[in-house]
Formats: structure tokens, sequence, C-alpha cells
């Protein structure tokens, strides 16, 4: 099972693959709502509402009933590491793919090319779920492009909601501070995904194509 998010400016275009086995799905996302209940115990953040790493980590929003702590960023970048720190642990594993410019097409097929090859080395299928709503054709073409024949990725991508999708909020978080280690567009964060998210990554970095 593999859940895609995006990350980018105009100048970069990336995107985060999370894979996980279908045998250790339901284990993953139990670690994962362990720690969203940790936050809404601890900092009164629903564990329903979505997490989204560039509005949790800018400071906008109001992630937390209490409207106190929202307006204060040092306690955000703490829950932050609370988020990474419980990413890091999770059973699974990510591959991050990344070009200049803002080609999302080209960027999505290496990408999708790079997760194809390694399923062919292990001999495994996959299952491709994409924050969206079905209206952009890249990613839809990307996939009917794959030869039927030898192709590891089955079916289209199905398309899930990031605001409901829990997977998709742990993409989005290996997306952004990808992200923030490639553009170094916020120094205090540009070290997060090779502190604490590297280890998880099959290429053990984001890979530019």
């Amino acid at each position: 099972m593999v859940y895609v998010d995006d990350s980018g400016n105009s100048g970069i275009t990336l995107y985060a693959m999370l894979e996980v086995c279908p045998d250790d799905w339901g284990t993953v996302l139990q670690q994962w709502l362990r720690m969203r209940r940790q936050l809404r115990d601890e900092l009164a953040i629903p564990v329903r509402d979505e997490l989204h790493a560039v509005d949790f980590l800018a400071g906008r929003g109001n992630p937390s009933l209490d409207q106190s702590w929202n307006r204060r960023p040092n306690l955000r970048l703490a829950a932050g590491l609370t988020v990474v720190n419980a990413l890091a642990r999770l059973p699974v594993q990510w591959r991050v793919v990344y070009g200049l410019g803002h080609d999302r097409r080209n960027v999505y097929v290496a990408a999708l090319r790079d997760l194809e090859a390694d399923l062919i080395a292990s001999g495994d299928h996959a299952l491709v779920m994409i924050d969206g709503d079905g209206t952009d054709p890249v990613y839809l073409e990307a996939h009917r492009a794959l030869p039927i024949d030898s192709r590891r990725v089955l079916e289209d991508p199905w398309y899930q909601p990031s605001h409901s999708n829990q997977w998709i909020m742990m993409a989005d978080w290996v997306a952004y501070l990808a992200f923030q280690q490639v553009s170094e567009s916020r120094p205090l964060l540009a070290t997060w995904y090779s502190s604490f998210l590297a280890v998880r990554d099959v290429n053990g970095g984001p890979v530019h194509k």
C-alpha cells in the first residue's frame, strides 16, 4: 500500500511515497493514532482533524482547541517533533523524488518508475493512494502508461482527501520536511528530514530526477 503526497514551490516539485505492507497496515495505523490521541490529551488537538505540516509548523490555522497554544510557535515546533519522532518509529518506508521547476508530470513519472523498479526486484505488487479528487490527469496517465503485462503497480491511482485520511497526512509530513531539506527555505526545519526521517527512506534521502 503506497500513499502519496506532494510538496514544493515554483522552483521545486517533490513527491513522497509512503509504503506499508498490508500485513502491517493495522499496526501502523494504531501506532499513529496513539500519537494523535497523545496530542489530543496533552494539547487539545482533535484526532480526526487534518494535521497539515506546512500550516502546523508555520503557525497558521488553529489546530488546538486551546487558542493560547495556537499562537505560540515554540510549542508548535515541540509538537511537530512529537509527530516526526512517531513517524520515524513506524514500520514503514518511503521514497522521495524531486525535480527543479514545476513539471509535476515528469517528477511523478520518475517517482512511479523508481517504485516500479523496486517492486520488480522484490517480486511485490502495490496499490497507490494519492491526495486529490481525480480531476488532475497527470496521475492517471502515468499509471496507464505502465505496460500491463509486466507492471507491478496495479490499478489506477486511488484518490483520498488529505483532510480525512491519516495515511495521506503521514505522507504530507514526509513530503514537507523533505522539501525543507532540499530547498532550505526554512533553516530551522532544514535538518529535520536527515536527522529523523532519512532512516526510513529507501534511498537514504530525496533523489533528484
